[in-house]
């Protein structure tokens, strides 16, 4: 527990109720993955000029030295060479978010500050009816997302396109590794 901070949230998402933000006390920010080589853009000359091991290098009394002078020297070649992606944790698209999606979405947000603001009836029957409307409007996205899906499904659809599209309708992420 001490190692928790525990917050109440500002927006309703779609619910009844404020949220519980449980977060890690310590934590410097947002979760990161390690930033990994976009080797699609590489620049193999550049590399291959940078990473020039010498006979130096090689040949000293303490073999750890040699080797950690050959890695620094592939690393550092790397770097100036291969781009890196980005570390901040990727956003995953929905694959049925559309625009109408999106304009519900700012509308209630927008009727929500209002009503926080002014705590009127009118202002809360109005946030509940756009609130109602954009559920609605994402259910009917949804739906039609996931007959598209089953309408795509044929006897000559391979399965590595079915996995991806169910991972993806589904909301799953890759494993990324995590350094510790």
């Amino acid at each position: 527990m001490p190692l928790l901070d525990f917050t109440v949230g500002s927006d309703l998402y779609n619910s009844d109720h404020f949220s519980l933000i449980v977060s890690y006390a310590d934590s410097g920010g947002a979760i990161q993955y390690p930033p990994r080589y976009l080797f699609q853009r590489e620049d193999w000359e550049k590399f291959m000029q940078l990473a020039d091991v010498t006979e130096s290098m090689v040949c000293t009394a303490d073999i750890t030295e040699a080797v950690q002078n050959v890695v620094d020297c592939i690393i550092n070649a790397a770097n100036n060479s291969i781009p890196k992606c980005s570390p901040r944790l990727r956003k995953f698209h929905r694959p049925w978010w559309n625009e109408a999606c999106r304009d519900s979405r700012r509308e209630e947000k927008k009727l929500w500050n209002i009503f926080r603001r002014y705590p009127t009836t009118e202002n809360h029957v109005a946030f509940k009816r756009v609130k109602a409307l954009a559920r609605r409007i994402r259910r009917r996205s949804q739906r039609e997302s996931w007959i598209n899906f089953i309408s795509s499904i044929t006897s000559s659809i391979s399965s590595k396109y079915l996995w991806k599209k169910s991972r993806l309708l589904m909301g799953s992420i890759a494993n990324f590794p995590f350094l510790f």
